[in-house]
């Protein structure tokens, strides 16, 4: 695909650039390797040179400033001088003024010697300084004459800090260039300490003047017409320059550059004390080559630089050159590559017009057969081979014809068979509508059957008690199994509501055995007397992590379904737990099981069995074997689903005319039994007034009643008008709202919105039977706080609405009340 564009070209196109690049590619290598080469040499000279130039300037630096700490140590060790500065500092002290008349006679003696030595030696001035830091003496007496340099108004000047570094570090030491204001001009400080028999007298302090370093540093022979030399001392912002630049020479000790944080220039790398070459930018932001170094005796950086174009000139000019000596060779390929692919293009050329021809359907034009021996022959087999293509065109359009025909009947076949899809699709749709109907109905005979296991063990146990009224004990035990099947109930609607949902039940610890148990009371109740019952445990198996519920409705089918395959005549069923380690081998059968620590739940019948090719469909959706009427709860396919969603498995093995027995293995968890022990809360007491509301009277009564016995003030309504007058009759009565959701004048969430309306804040738990009724940012934007699901326990009901008022009251100081959650329960 790359290369299509050139298969597009012209033939003589071809050739051009292929003789243009033959000739030029080796002529380009060669020119850009002899660039490089002479570029790399030429860089390597001028560095050379400007390094010896650099050495040069170090040393004729270091020996300027060497000659001046020299001259600075030298005069303080004179005795003269020390004798000098005794006199000086006793006078100056004795008098507390530069114009005693003692300090007056002692600078007639000595202003004469060291005049001539400040002269003399090309010094801009000459100090003596007392151990306080005071200018006892001064040749030119400036500005700082008199005064004291470490407390003084020129404690920050140049002289004050070369003063303190002899006077601290007692050693000579130079200062950095700054501005002289006393003299108008820029200079440096040479100052050294004078001691006597180890005793700090003072120090003397020389002027070093910029001019005399700057006749060094300004002789740019060697450099061109854009060399220069730099020296710089470091500032915080940057790099204050010490000698002036060649391309602005006003600038000294005035010019000061900015470092960037992206880049390194010469000055700030030889700041960093770093010693090289190479090409850069300077502070013109111009490129240069440049040598830099570092003198740490004076803090100096020193860059010597010539710009990159005045350094590689001889390089442009060879570029050039070989610019136009290129640019004159390719077009002399060219001209030869135009001649040669002309001569050799031109017979192709006639080809490829007769070809387009007979493209065109016309055969009546021949190629002439004359020309070079190849072109001639070329000629004759077109020619020839045009003759059997249109022999061959007239033999295809025959075909085509009748191709044509057929086309259109098998057109008409295509049109007959779309509509015959479209009608079988349809009746797809109708039989899978059909299905799930089938299904709906199944389900709900199944919800029916489970119902009426829970409402007959409700009913059985409500009549013994009725009839055992007078027997407490018993009583107790009749109301307790009654209270059990209301909370399985309870809990097999919210199963339907989570499977209308299609959400995850929520799972927790579970015991089997406790599960077991009370599945073996419902069915002891409702079996025929033919069903001998047997139950095995053992102590030792370990805990699941599970939906109580959904466990309890798989083992109900399966016992159902024994008890059906045992009809008429009865038998035995064996229900056993046990534990079962899981091994490598046993998983590989099963990849919904992981090795490890599982519990098995055997369920034997001695019923009729299972047909082998039965077997393999029991679990199948839709599949069933029972006449209708006979549901078996939510079907073996749904009892597959729930166990696979418990990460377990499901077993069968059967024998016709002997009986079943399905395994059911489920992974236990980490947690022991005493994670199962859940917190027994007590029942909690309040004081506050209440105000219940349910259309249906019962429940309202049955509300206040609760409430009332663990102390609370009740006003039960079974109307949301009523309700929301009495509210609004005394708004501060009431410490919480409690409420139905579906009643017929006014709907809960309607009227806990008119109450947060009146009392914003009030806590508010919405009661309903279905959860999907009412959302919780929609509830939250009514103003409630809590939603209860019914039916309702005292314990549950209790302990929620203690909890809700004493929140709020913890609360109200820190979280307003549009930002309360809205929990479910």
């Amino acid at each position: 695909m790359g290369f299509q564009w050139w298969k597009k070209l012209k033939l003589s196109t071809q050739l051009l650039i292929g003789l243009v690049l033959t000739g030029a590619t080796p002529f380009f290598l060669v020119t850009v390797i002899t660039y490089n080469n002479a570029k790399s040499y030429l860089e390597t000279v001028v560095t050379s040179k400007l390094l010896a130039i650099a050495t040069h300037k170090t040393e004729g630096m270091k020996a300027f400033l060497n000659e001046r700490a020299i001259d600075v140590t030298t005069l303080a060790r004179m005795p003269f001088i020390i004798e000098a500065m005794e006199k000086f500092d006793t006078a100056y002290q004795v008098g507390q003024q530069i114009y005693s008349v003692e300090y007056m006679t002692i600078e007639q003696e000595l202003k004469h010697f060291l005049t001539d030595y400040k002269e003399s030696s090309r010094y801009g001035d000459l100090f003596l300084i007392s151990p306080q830091g005071d200018a006892i003496f001064s040749v030119n007496r400036g500005e700082e004459f008199g005064t004291n340099l470490l407390t003084g108004p020129f404690r920050h000047t140049a002289l004050a800090r070369a003063v303190d570094r002899a006077r601290t570090l007692l050693e000579t030491g130079i200062s950095d260039f700054q501005p002289h204001h006393a003299q108008n001009r820029d200079a440096a400080f040479m100052a050294a300490p004078v001691f006597q028999d180890g005793k700090f007298l003072g120090v003397v302090a020389l002027e070093v003047r910029d001019e005399d370093i700057q006749d060094l540093i300004q002789d740019y022979r060697g450099l061109g017409k854009t060399g220069e030399v730099v020296i710089g001392y470091r500032r915080p912002e940057g790099a204050l320059l010490v000698s002036p630049p060649r391309h602005q020479s006003q600038t000294s000790l005035k010019k000061l550059i900015f470092f960037k944080t992206n880049e390194t220039t010469p000055l700030q790398l030889a700041l960093n004390g770093e010693r090289g070459s190479g090409l850069s930018s300077d502070y013109r932001e111009k490129q240069v080559l440049a040598t830099w170094d570092y003198l740490p005796s004076y803090r100096w950086g020193l860059v010597v630089k010539i710009d990159a174009d005045e350094a590689f000139y001889p390089i442009a000019q060879l570029k050039h050159l070989t610019i136009i000596s290129g640019l004159i060779f390719i077009g002399m390929l060219i001209f030869g590559a135009f001649v040669i692919g002309k001569n050799i293009s031109s017979p192709l050329t006639n080809l490829v017009q007769q070809t387009k021809q007979v493209r065109r359907q016309d055969f009546s034009k021949k190629l002439e057969e004359t020309g070079s021996q190849e072109v001639g022959v070329l000629a004759k087999a077109f020619n020839e081979m045009a003759q059997e293509l249109e022999e061959s065109y007239s033999a295809l359009k025959n075909k085509l014809i009748e191709l044509s025909n057929t086309n259109t009947a098998l057109a008409h076949e295509m049109a007959e068979r779309q509509r015959a899809e479209q009608s079988l699709r349809q009746k797809e749709r109708q039989l899978q509508t059909s299905r799930r109907l089938e299904a709906l109905g199944t389900l709900a005979g199944g919800i029916a059957h489970d119902f009426n296991n829970i409402l007959g063990a409700i009913l059985g146990y409500t009549e013994l008690a009725i009839r055992r009224i007078h027997d407490p004990s018993r009583l107790q035990d009749h109301l307790h199994e009654v209270t059990i099947a209301g909370q399985r109930a309870k809990k097999l609607v919210q199963q339907i509501l989570t499977f209308s949902r299609k959400n995850d039940p929520a799972r927790e610890v579970v015991d089997l055995r406790i599960v077991v148990e009370e599945v073996l009371h419902l069915i002891k109740a409702t079996f025929p007397d033919t069903v001998t019952i047997n139950y095995q445990v053992r102590e030792d198996i370990g805990l699941v992590l599970g939906d109580p519920t959904q466990i309890h409705q798989v083992l109900m089918n399966f016992c159902t379904n024994a008890e059906h395959a045992m009809r008429p005549n009865g038998g035995i069923l064996e229900i056993s737990l046990e534990p079962f380690e899981v091994s490598d081998e046993f998983s590989k059968n099963f990849p919904e099981l992981q090795p490890g620590s599982h519990v098995r739940l055997n369920i034997c019948d001695s019923g009729c069995g299972i047909p082998p090719e039965i077997a393999q469909r029991i679990f199948d959706p839709f599949f069933t074997t029972k006449k209708v009427g006979e549901g078996t709860g939510m079907g073996l396919a749904v009892v597959h689903g729930i166990v696979t969603n418990h990460h377990g498995a499901i077993t069968l093995a059967s024998t016709p005319g002997i009986g079943s027995t399905f395994c059911i293995y489920l992974p236990c968890c980490k947690s022991n039994m005493e994670t199962v022990l859940k917190d027994v809360k007590p029942l909690l007491h309040g004081t506050e007034s209440i105000l219940f509301v349910d259309d249906e009277k019962p429940l309202a009564e049955l509300g206040k009643q609760i409430l009332e016995e663990i102390g609370y003030t009740v006003v039960a309504c079974t109307n949301g008008l009523e309700a929301l007058n009495i509210f609004r009759a005394s708004p501060k009565q009431f410490a919480a709202v409690i409420t139905d959701q579906n009643m017929p004048d006014m709907m809960g969430e309607q009227l806990a919105q008119e109450i947060s309306h009146i009392r914003p804040g009030l806590p508010i738990i919405l009661c309903t039977g279905y959860s999907n009724s009412i959302n919780l940012d929609k509830a939250r934007a009514f103003g409630i706080q809590a939603c209860l699901m019914k039916p309702i326990q005292n314990k549950e009901l209790g302990l929620l609405l203690h909890e809700i008022i004493h929140r709020k009251k913890e609360k109200t100081k820190n979280q307003p009340d549009d930002e309360q959650e809205v929990e479910t329960f």
